[in-house]
């Protein structure tokens, strides 16, 4: 089987996921995604079924009537979205709130499509489609069909008003301006199955989730002048967060095939790889696997600062468990903390910061059993919306 099928049939389960049964005892109907614009103090849930909700970030208030977007309200965009969210960003465009969608959608032949990036800005009361919208993605290769490429990480660049995203099909990644969707740079090629991001400064992380030895590096891309460069973690990486901490970067990295979490530092330029050692028992050195930090499969990733400079990482898990990672100041340990909830298929973790990029609220959904689940940046108290 080549790598187009296996993506195909990869999104062919999520699709079937969508249209399957699902707990409605929580406020959402199988919930996929929260995107939070933290300059505009609010936060989106995206639903399975196209349904958006809209809130305050600092103190979870409804933006109106909810869900914004329904089978019954503002019917437009419903009929437009996706019908199971692949990725989701947002920008904040002055005082709206800009939405980047990828996922299934029906192209002008009516045929759904995956190589569209549906654009929706929010003014704090009504949703409607930018005049860009849809975004088309062209893979430069006429040779092969790009409707089904497959959309791997999508990441707004606020500072930058730059949007990036990866076709993991192709091997590309697409660089575009948020503003207008106009190109900013041609696709840079990334040998493998390039998935999500994470950025820091100005360099972008793109994690690769090829199971090909020879692929399975990150690459760093500089944005400034879009040259890269990689480092080797030796394993299919799907997920990946970066923060920038004295000079070096701390990586959390997700290994799917083997469901571990990878800690690591890496220098400034890239050639030393080292574990961050477990202070405790409750993990593994360099790494949460099976049975030392890990209960269930991984939903995300997320490193976050506090105010005062300490570093904290999130993994939500498939069980409802979440584990709390907090760092040394010098980030060489970590502790690693098991926050429980009721809940089910915990994923989405992002960050509400403030106005210096510290962390102030962190946003997660339980898919399965339809909750918001938050939690203030280094608390080991976490609140939930059933």
């Amino acid at each position: 089987m080549n790598k187009r099928s296996k993506l195909i049939i990869l999104v062919l389960i999520v699709l079937m996921q969508a249209c399957s049964g699902g707990s409605d005892k929580g406020i959402f109907n199988q919930p996929t995604w929260v995107v939070v614009d933290s300059t505009n103090d609010r936060f989106f849930v995206l639903e399975q079924l196209r349904q958006i909700f809209a809130f305050t970030a600092s103190d979870r208030s409804r933006l109106g009537d909810q869900p914004v977007v329904n089978k019954k309200r503002l019917i437009d965009i419903y009929d437009i979205l996706p019908l199971a969210p692949l990725q989701s960003a947002v920008y904040a465009n002055g005082s709206d709130s800009r939405l980047f969608i990828t996922g299934a959608m029906a192209n002008d032949d009516g045929e759904h499509v995956l190589n569209r990036v549906l654009v929706l800005d929010f003014d704090g009361t009504t949703f409607t489609e930018a005049s860009f919208s849809p975004l088309v993605l062209s893979d430069g290769d006429d040779a092969t069909d790009e409707t089904d490429n497959v959309p791997g990480g999508l990441l707004v660049d606020q500072a930058s008003g730059r949007l990036y995203l990866t076709d993991s099909t192709a091997g590309l990644l697409y660089i575009l301006n948020a503003a207008d969707g106009s190109v900013v740079n041609a696709p840079l090629v990334i040998a493998g199955i390039p998935n999500k991001m994470s950025l820091t400064g100005n360099s972008l992380f793109v994690a690769n989730s090829s199971t090909v030895g020879a692929e399975q590096v990150v690459t760093v891309v500089n944005t400034t002048d879009f040259t890269t460069a990689t480092f080797d973690l030796d394993a299919a990486i799907s997920d990946i967060s970066v923060s920038e901490v004295g000079g070096s970067f701390v990586v959390l990295a997700q290994n799917t095939v083997d469901n571990q979490v990878l800690i690591r530092t890496v220098s400034a330029d890239l050639t030393t790889v080292a574990e961050i050692g477990s202070a405790t028992s409750a993990a593994v050195s360099g790494a949460l696997v099976s049975g030392s930090g890990l209960t269930g499969i991984v939903g995300g990733l997320l490193l976050t600062t506090d105010a005062s400079g300490n570093l904290f990482g999130y993994v939500p898990q498939s069980d409802g468990n979440i584990e709390l990672l907090s760092f040394a100041s010098d980030v060489s340990s970590f502790t690693a903390s098991e926050l429980a909830t009721v809940t089910e298929l915990i994923k989405s973790p992002q960050a509400y910061e403030n106005g210096t990029g510290d962390g102030l609220i962190v946003y997660m959904v339980a898919q399965s059993s339809g909750d918001l689940i938050f939690t203030d940046v280094g608390s080991t108290e976490v609140g939930a919306r059933f």
